[in-house]
């Protein structure tokens, strides 16, 4: 299809800008106390390679408790995400929240696809997914989050070279 495999700098709709950037929402993070009512998942667009301010849950192995999805540049149905690397349909209850939550103008005919999850750091604890041959994105922090030589940020997401974003396509993150 060879939609895949041109990295785009995406502007991104609530100011999560580069190193340093800041996460501008008014959503409410639902990892805090138990007690708390349930809020909708914070759904904002975010650029790959972005510094991220705002920590996102994780697993006890370190995987983002959020979804990455790829809004594809053309019209169609989610079942094309299939037939991309790294790429399957959203469970109806994600389509309905991304649809719901997101300020920007997605049409319904607008294919929304799930990216698969990597590890952030290959076996042994080597390269990050951003040199992986599987087809994904990562949560990097700390040092991993390296976005240049010397320029570190304190967490970013990075997608392998099978799974960088289409061109024209946006990325979205979802978070419980």
């Amino acid at each position: 299809m060879g939609l895949r495999g041109t990295l785009v700098g995406v502007l991104v709709a609530v100011s999560l800008t580069g190193c340093g950037g800041a996460l501008a929402t008014d959503a409410q993070s639902s990892a805090g106390d138990a007690a708390t009512p349930a809020t909708p998942p914070l759904v904002v667009e975010v650029a790959a390679g972005a510094c991220l301010q705002q920590v996102l849950p994780t697993d006890a192995s370190g995987m983002a408790q959020c979804s990455v999805i790829e809004a594809l540049p053309s019209l169609g149905v989610e079942e094309e995400c299939l037939g991309l690397p790294g790429l399957s349909v959203p469970d109806a209850q994600t389509l309905a929240a991304v649809r719901a939550e997101t300020t920007l103008a997605l049409g319904a005919t607008t294919p929304l696809c799930l990216v698969t999850q990597l590890p952030a750091l290959g076996p042994g604890g080597g390269a990050t997914c951003a040199t992986s041959s599987a087809a994904g994105w990562c949560y990097l922090t700390g040092e991993a989050a390296q976005l240049a030589p010397g320029l570190y940020c304190g967490q970013s997401l990075a997608f392998s070279p099978d799974a960088r974003p289409a061109a024209g396509a946006t990325m979205l993150l979802m978070c419980p």
